[in-house]
């Protein structure tokens, strides 16, 4: 394969510039620019120049595909904006109606021990209501439990720390509890275009 500098000084001749001088300007180009690696068979500069190729389009196709999802996201936030505002619409309506009916509903009368009325368009009435549970301040609570109150107003969740056993287990083999195991994964291929800007 012949390389940019020999061809870029093909004028010059065998007797100015020997192929010592040719390795050491390449040398020197290589140290600013990121040059691609010489072939040493027309087999590797033949797939070289196709992983090139496939390069260059993988680049072109990623970049469509990012401004897909550029579009497709401006799209979702335009639906997500016109549902909030139907949804914010509908929400409305619906309190005014519920406030309306609450209201009529206070000019009815129910029986001694019902408190609801089934009417021609469904049912109204009102439902007991569990107490609100209203805690100021947890640590305080907690405190109190484990000095004297009840053990079972705390809850304790034991979990497995996942990256400190990947450390016990990466410490050496003799380190392998039981259910579990490292497993060795094969190296993953990536491609990753030179991106031009």
């Amino acid at each position: 394969m012949i390389s940019p500098s020999s061809v870029a000084l093909e004028g010059i001749g065998e007797s100015a510039i020997d192929h010592d001088d040719d390795r050491i300007v390449r040398d020197e180009i290589t140290e600013h620019f990121d040059l691609p690696e010489l072939a040493d068979t027309m087999e590797e500069a033949t797939a070289r120049a196709t992983a090139s190729t496939f390069l260059y389009v993988l680049d072109k196709i990623q970049g469509e595909r990012a401004a897909n999802e550029a579009e497709y996201r401006t799209l979702l936030r335009y639906q997500a904006e016109r549902h909030a505002a139907r949804q914010a619409s509908i929400d409305r309506q619906i309190a005014y109606l519920t406030d309306q009916l609450e209201t009529l509903f206070g000019f009815m009368r129910t029986g001694p021990k019902k408190k609801s009325l089934n009417l021609l368009g469904g049912q109204l009435g009102k439902r007991k209501q569990a107490d609100e549970l209203v805690v100021e301040d947890d640590d305080r609570i907690i405190e109190w439990v484990k000095a004297a109150g009840p053990r079972r107003l705390l809850r304790t969740k034991v979990e497995l720390s996942r990256a400190e056993l990947r450390k016990y287990m990466e410490s050496g083999p003799q380190y392998s509890p039981p259910g579990a195991e490292l497993k060795q994964r094969p190296d993953v291929f990536f491609a990753k275009p030179t991106r031009k800007e």
